[in-house]
């Protein structure tokens, strides 16, 4: 006999509700900040659909491999999205390995859109006014190997 009882009650259209099949990772934003989510899906190079909920809002980051390829969120898409995820105190979250990857592409490095990201959260903390302009990050060059 299945678990299919247990958890969030059964049954019902699951909408608004996480812990799909395609569920590998979820939980609250606030464990462990929205950066260190970010990270955990590019270190452990997923392919699939982060889903984070705070409130009413929504964002859905994709990633293939590790690198965020699209991001959508209420107002905005593209890397603006990964930015404001990254200032998030508090939500819940799920990665969906399963997902359809869709939305506006992001090509810019992993890295260069979580510092981008981090500079613009210091920048609110401390009163500054951010440049909400989408500008891609800038790429990261990797150093040069030494021989």
């Amino acid at each position: 006999m299945g678990g299919q009882s247990r958890g969030r009650g059964g049954g019902g259209d699951g909408a608004g509700s996480f812990g799909g099949e395609g569920a590998g990772l979820k939980g609250a934003v606030e464990l462990v900040g929205a950066p260190a989510v970010l990270q955990i899906c590019h270190l452990n190079q997923l392919t699939g659909v982060l889903v984070a909920r705070r409130g009413s809002q929504s964002v859905r980051i994709a990633f293939r491999h590790g690198q965020v390829v699209s991001a959508v969120g209420p107002d905005h898409e593209g890397p603006l999205v990964v930015y404001d995820f990254v200032g998030w105190p508090q939500g819940q979250f799920e990665f969906d390995r399963d997902a359809v990857i869709e939305g506006a592409p992001v090509s810019a490095d992993f890295n260069a859109l979580l510092l981008e990201g981090c500079r613009r959260l210091d920048e609110r903390r401390r009163g500054r006014p951010v440049d909400l302009a989408d500008t891609p990050a800038p790429p990261l060059t990797r150093p040069a190997r030494l021989a």
